[in-house]
């Protein structure tokens, strides 16, 4: 299993550990242990970004996911 989590927005850096074991524990419930999961924390700006890159809408949004195994 691995589980990466970065963060991008100042306020959210002290959040990482805590979803890091969070995201282990759940993936360990669900009896996912072969897997890779990357998660990113960010702010309005940084989600409105990607958001606007990869769905064409330029707006913040909650959440944003994506296949690993999609080129």
């Amino acid at each position: 299993m691995i589980v990466e989590v970065r963060s991008e927005a100042d306020c959210a850096a002290p959040w990482e550990a805590a979803v890091s074991e969070d995201a282990r524990a759940l993936l360990l419930a669900a009896k996912l242990e072969d897997v890779e999961l990357s998660v990113l924390l960010t702010d309005d700006p940084g989600i409105q970004e990607l958001n606007a890159e990869w769905r064409q809408k330029d707006s913040p949004t909650d959440v944003l996911s994506f296949p690993q195994d999609d080129e």
